[in-house]
């Protein structure tokens, strides 16, 4: 191509069609516009997993223009992958099959607004890219190359790369795999190919930070053949051993090979979650599951095993699920959610749900939601907006705002838990302004007392009470019922829930212990907490499109300086319920939690965190 990045049309410079392009790009006339950059650093997140997710995109669409500008076509916005649950996932891969992909801009933000790295990917494939690999190994060209996408990271603030060489490698001095031993010395185009890998990994992290990173892809082997491996042994260990981590194929079948290619791992002294074991959400190869909307029983065989895990064209939900729904206008947001959230009212044709709630489960414990705002990246306002609007045809990943974890959690009172299924979140859009919406919470049917009720959890943060917090939020609930109530809880490592209530239902008195369960691990005991009212210090009305609002702010004080808020508790129902009289001893049942005996909706439209403790 020359001295400039390939293009497509309209979608702007951000491949190259080969590595040879690469060699020939002069960065000192490459016009490197400001809005051609990433302008969200990546921030390590406050914790990390023992295991990591890395979702690999591969759009049917790459750099449309949409993902790489944004848009307000309709048509355009229609082309662009749509992605929300960032808070499971620790890795996000822009993938497409040209030689050298960066990612645009405005996926980089995205991820680094979660915490999130974000990588591309440098393929060759078929014969031509073989012959081509063939033509650049020398020391000198490998070098360069393993600069020039440093280079590429730097420049464009990602955090490293996805190695795929799909290819073979025709070698007068290679060795062939059944002569092949431990002492026998490897060719010399795999020498280079290592030595490509390791500088690539070396200039990564000194250019980018410490966090930037190689994952070597399970294709070429040390034979120098093209043979998928899935499993990490002699064929495919060199490879493992300078970079930062491999991502294994597919077609891994059974947990036993994953867990031979762990105590592998071990043996050269690296850690299990180095290995991301490749699941396909098509279905492709012989996973557990099957695919689709039961990738998730493969997810949890692989991460059984310790091992981290890379799911491969999630874009299945909008290219295969997303058509066999009704409702075009929303059909892919609900796809995506039967896919992430597995919530029954989406599709009630789907006739597998014992499978997917049971998979759902598993996943919401083994791969829990990080947290995204600390005490360091306060103060924090999100509406929640996604980056895309179906209803207006827009799409701007640049605007995305924080997208906390939503997770559907319940207050212990009787026996037996309530069916998750009878609460429903989701995605509303305005009318009038593509930029805005709000996220719907609903109690479907009779929720009457002595049932295990629900409320919905927020989980994306962890800030202490030790100095003033101030806590606004902009809340709509449904007008007419005398038990409609909504609010705002805190629940604190400290046993205790702070709740944000509205005037008129705030509990009688204070110190009152109650039951939460805060996990489905076990159903059968809670952990009980102190409730506290916080009351408002200002409340006014704003009319919206649906009609009245509330804005509510508080100013949250506590005692205990080492006090941390973990959580925000979505509350519908009367909150004078919360600290009725508990049953004599230590027993979690016999709270009455007075929720609506009809379908309550309240809708959650704005949240803002910060320390200012000065009261209007």
């Amino acid at each position: 191509m020359g001295e400039t990045p390939s293009t497509t049309s309209g979608a702007g410079s951000w491949y190259f069609s080969s590595l040879k392009e690469l060699l020939h790009w002069d960065e000192s006339s490459s016009a490197l516009h400001l809005d051609q950059k990433s302008r969200v650093p990546f921030q390590e997140p406050s914790t990390t997993r023992h295991q990591r997710v890395l979702l690999c995109h591969d759009a049917p669409q790459p750099y449309s223009v949409a993902e790489c500008y944004g848009t307000r076509s309709r048509t355009e916005a229609e082309l662009a992958y749509h992605f929300r649950e960032w808070s499971f996932i620790d890795d996000f891969v822009y993938f497409t099959h040209h030689g050298v992909s960066m990612p645009p801009p405005a996926w980089v933000e995205a991820a680094h607004r979660h915490h999130v790295r974000c990588f591309g990917s440098c393929v060759l494939e078929h014969a031509a890219g073989g012959a081509l690999l063939e033509q650049l190994l020398h020391l000198r060209t490998i070098f360069f190359l393993a600069y020039r996408l440093a280079r590429l990271a730097e420049l464009f603030s990602f955090d490293g790369w996805l190695v795929n060489f799909e290819v073979e490698i025709r070698d007068d001095a290679k060795v062939s795999p059944s002569s092949r031993n431990q002492s026998t010395p490897l060719s010399p185009a795999i020498q280079r190919v290592l030595i490509f890998v390791s500088t690539l990994r070396e200039q990564l992290q000194k250019r980018v930070g410490t966090h930037a990173a190689v994952i070597w892809y399970d294709a070429l082997t040390v034979d120098g053949e093209l043979a998928h491996q899935s499993r990490l042994n002699a064929r495919n260990e060199a490879f493992f051993q300078v970079a930062s981590a491999m991502y294994l194929d597919y077609r891994w079948e059974t947990g036993q090979r994953l867990l031979e290619s762990v105590a592998r791992a071990s043996q050269l002294n690296r850690p299990a979650k180095d290995i991301y074991v490749g699941i396909d959400v098509y279905g492709r190869g012989k996973m557990p599951g099957g695919g689709g909307f039961r990738t998730f029983e493969a997810f949890d065989v692989a991460w059984s095993t310790g091992a981290s895990v890379a799911l491969f064209a999630p874009a299945w939900t909008m290219q295969v699920a997303a058509p066999r729904l009704y409702h075009p206008e929303t059909r892919d947001e609900r796809s995506a959610q039967l896919f992430w959230l597995y919530q029954r009212h989406l599709d009630q044709q789907w006739t597998h749900w014992n499978a997917a709630i049971w998979a759902w489960k598993r996943f919401q414990h083994l791969c829990p939601p990080r947290v995204l705002v600390t005490d360091a990246s306060l103060a924090v306002e999100t509406s929640f907006w996604p980056g895309w609007s179906r209803r207006h045809g827009s799409f701007d990943l640049r605007r995305a705002q924080l997208q906390p974890s939503f997770l559907r959690e319940w207050i212990a009172s009787c026996t037996r838990p309530c069916d998750a299924e009878r609460v429903l979140l989701y995605w509303m859009e305005s009318a009038t302004d593509s930029d805005c919406g709000w996220f719907r919470v609903e109690f479907p049917g009779v929720l009457g007392p002595g049932r295990l009720e629900a409320l919905v959890v927020l989980r994306f943060l962890c800030v202490a009470l030790s100095m003033p917090l101030r806590v606004r939020y902009l809340v709509r609930s449904e007008t007419g019922r005398d038990l409609q109530r909504c609010a705002l809880g805190l629940v604190t490592d400290k046993g205790r829930l702070w709740t944000l209530g509205c005037r008129d239902c705030a509990p009688t008195t204070t110190g009152k212990r109650i039951p939460l369960l805060m996990n489905e691990r076990d159903t059968t005991s809670a952990t009980f907490y102190e409730a506290v009212c916080c009351e408002p210090s200002a409340i006014k009305g704003i009319a919206t499109e649906q009609g009245i609002s509330e804005e509510r702010e508080y100013q949250v004080k506590s005692a205990d300086a080492a006090e941390l808020v973990q959580e925000v508790l979505i509350i519908l129902g009367d909150l004078a319920a919360l600290t009725e009289k508990l049953p004599t001893g230590d027993q979690t049942t016999g709270v009455a939690l007075a929720l609506a005996n009809h379908q309550s909706k309240a809708d959650i439209l704005w949240l803002a965190l910060d320390r200012n403790d000065s009261t209007p």
